[in-house]
């Protein structure tokens, strides 16, 4: 019986999980494991997967981490150890992205992350409580900064152009900016500068 899901490596050392058909399906991360590598790079998976922990995945250090769907819970993403972790659709709102703030300002998530994309199905409605409780300074919009990162997918490295953002702090002297967009969708960009 051929499977309900594909597993398939890409050059560069990626792993893709994708759905073949939209019937419900039964995979665990164990199939996931079983088709990676300590050599896989990249993990993108881009299906809907329901009743799914990432507990054991989360551990794995990938360059990137792109998961297309919103079933991530806030444990596995303070647990998770890819340098860019890309989150299509998450179901985070500002309560879990203040903790997530939080734990990474005392050191207790992954030092690994240098960027997390997000785009944020239940929206911040109260910029106010997304910050409660955290000290961070505010760059005014003219602000002018270039990010750079190692993106995996690419040969060269990445420049990003940053426009204002909240700048934080860990207990361990990282810097990061959390740059907030306001659209047809929200969407959060949490990026770890290189000092």
């Amino acid at each position: 019986m051929e499977s309900p899901f594909h597993l398939s490596r890409l050059p560069s050392k990626s792993l893709v999980v994708a759905l073949k058909c939209m019937d419900i399906i039964e995979i665990k991360p164990n199939d996931v494991l079983r088709y990676g590598s300590a050599h896989t790079e990249q993990l993108w998976i881009t299906m809907p997967l329901s009743n799914w922990s990432f507990h054991q995945i989360s551990y794995q250090q990938f360059q990137k981490l792109y998961i297309g769907t919103s079933i991530l819970n806030l444990n596995e993403l303070l647990n998770l150890d890819s340098h860019i972790i890309w989150l299509g659709s998450s179901i985070f709102g500002g309560k879990e992205l203040n903790l997530f703030i939080k734990h990474w300002m005392m050191g207790l998530t992954s030092q690994n992350v240098k960027y997390i994309f997000t785009f944020l199905s239940n929206g911040i409605t109260d910029e106010k409580a997304l910050w409660n409780g955290i000290e961070y300074q505010k760059q005014p919009e003219s602000t002018k900064r270039t990010f750079k990162y190692t993106d995996p997918g690419y040969t060269v490295p990445q420049k990003e152009i940053v426009h204002g953002g909240y700048d934080i702090q860990s207990v361990n002297g990282a810097r990061a900016t959390v740059k907030i967009f306001k659209g047809n969708y929200l969407n959060i960009k949490f990026m770890v500068w290189n000092d």
